[in-house]
């Protein structure tokens, strides 16, 4: 705190001429240890005020050091629920998969068994089961049984497959791909 403000100070409150007066019949020596006590305590108030300027800094940083680390742990939990979540979906998609494709082949060898059967038990009928004269062409483009039965045959599991397919991901958009939330 520089002088003159504390000798404005002592002057307001009466003591500036009291304590001056006192001061001027000292000693030379005396003085010079009065003025190194007052200049020992102006130096100590100064880092006084700065150890508070500093400790309030320090406080500032200890806090902003909490909240970075708030931030960093909420950042780690996010990403280890996407990362669960990322695996639970993964997980169901797995099992609708395989379900399908287990539900799909078996479909698909009933429905191929059942125009194969269609083709060799119907006496004098195409591979449509539509009957037709004996000995005439099965087809009206002129394609023999087989050829038919072969076209039959693709269509059959061409369809299959297509509804199989659109069932597949009826039930793959039907799994939620937000965390579920336990309460």
């Amino acid at each position: 705190m520089p002088l003159w403000i504390i000798s404005s100070a002592l002057k307001a409150l009466g003591w500036g001429k009291s304590l001056f007066a006192r001061l001027s019949g000292l000693k030379p020596s005396t003085l010079a240890i009065i003025g190194l006590v007052a200049l020992a305590g102006v130096q100590t108030w100064r880092l006084s005020h700065r150890t508070d300027q500093r400790d309030k800094a320090i406080a500032g940083l200890t806090v902003a050091k909490q909240g970075i680390e708030n931030l960093r742990q909420a950042s780690l939990k996010a990403l280890a629920d996407a990362k669960a979540n990322k695996a639970r979906v993964e997980t169901q998609y797995v099992r609708i998969k395989d379900e399908s494709q287990t539900v799909l082949s078996a479909r698909l060898r009933s429905e191929l068994d059942r125009v194969r059967s269609a083709a060799t038990h119907s006496s004098s009928a195409d591979a449509t089961g539509v009957s037709g004269a004996s000995g005439a062409p099965s087809d009206p483009f002129g394609r023999d049984a087989e050829t038919v039965l072969h076209d039959a045959e693709i269509c059959t599991a061409n369809t299959v497959k297509v509804e199989g397919w659109q069932e597949f991901y009826a039930k793959t958009l039907a799994v939620p791909r937000t965390p579920e939330t336990h309460q």
